[in-house]
Formats: structure tokens, sequence, C-alpha cells
């Protein structure tokens, strides 16, 4: 059974929607990409980018448990070396 999700867009929808779903479905890799690097990065910061009440808790719970740090590394240097015009 496939078990990954991907998503497009790391926005103000998107963000917080694939942050529930990695939190609430640890059995399912969630994956997002951006085209704006600096929109992924900015997940990374211990500061989001979008602000929702408990959001920051739900995040870190759901890196700790999924390796997300080390995706979201991968997806930041992935948009790095191409570019979508």
């Amino acid at each position: 059974m496939i078990r990954n999700i991907l998503c497009i867009g790391a926005g103000y929808v998107s963000g917080p929607t694939m942050v529930m779903i990695a939190y609430k479905c640890p059995q399912y890799k969630a994956t997002v990409v951006d085209i704006n690097p600096e929109r992924i990065a900015q997940w990374n910061l211990d500061e989001f980018p979008i602000y929702e009440p408990g959001l920051d808790e739900i995040v870190k719970t759901a890196r700790g448990r999924d390796k997300s740090k080390k995706i979201w590394k991968l997806i930041k240097n992935f948009w790095k070396k191409r570019s979508l015009s």
C-alpha cells in the first residue's frame, strides 16, 4: 500500500493541513514542495510563517516523530537546483 502524500505549495492552507496530516497520520510520509525555497525554509524555523493556535507544538511533535526536518532539507535542496518558469 502506498503511504506517501505530496503537497504542492506551503501556503496558508496547505502548510497547516500537511502539519496535521503528519501529526495525525504518522504511518504516512507527508512531503511538501514549494516553488519558493524561502517558504520551505520558514517552516524549518522555530517561528513559523503562519500563526495558528497550537501549531508550533504540533509541528515540533511531528518533526521529532517522522524526521520532517530531514525531509524539509531535501525539499529545499531539490528546489534550489531547479527553476520553474
